[in-house]
């Protein structure tokens, strides 16, 4: 089966979040394993959506705005170029998550990716959504960092 979004989700913010909040650090680094992504050939054991690493990111600069990503793994060409593109979106709006789900299909591949249930969704609106948050949030985002 494999864990989903909603299981490492809860593990972040039940573990690693108040823990983040407590240190109060001044710049965090995340380590993006694209391997976990769902139908990636390593079969990790891990079935992440697209739309996972964004929402990730997005929470994480809530708490902290100045972050660093690296790409780790994956083996899904088209997959991790969205992923990447997504993200780097995500960063450029201060964060904004802009309604990211957790569920859905690239819009680069149409590879179908299912939720928990394994209903399937098209996350076609996240991409928009990221793009909609714009810079007059990310300038909020910046004014609070200072």
């Amino acid at each position: 089966k494999g864990m989903r979004d909603t299981h490492v989700l809860q593990m972040l913010r039940g573990i690693a979040w108040p823990e983040i909040k407590a240190f109060s650090p001044d710049i965090i680094f995340i380590s993006m394993g694209l391997d976990g992504l769902q139908n990636d050939p390593t079969d990790s054991g891990i079935k992440l959506s697209p739309s996972f690493f964004p929402k990730v990111v997005s929470e994480v600069m809530k708490m902290c705005p100045r972050i660093v990503c690296t790409l780790q793994g994956g083996y899904q060409p088209d997959m991790v170029t969205e992923v990447s593109e997504t993200v780097v979106r995500v960063m450029s709006a201060g964060g904004c998550e802009g309604g990211l789900g957790t569920t859905g299909t690239t819009g680069t591949t149409g590879t179908p990716v299912e939720d928990e249930a394994g209903h399937d969704d098209d996350h076609h609106d996240d991409l928009d959504d990221a793009k909609r948050c714009g810079p007059e949030w990310g300038r909020k985002r910046s004014n609070m960092a200072t």
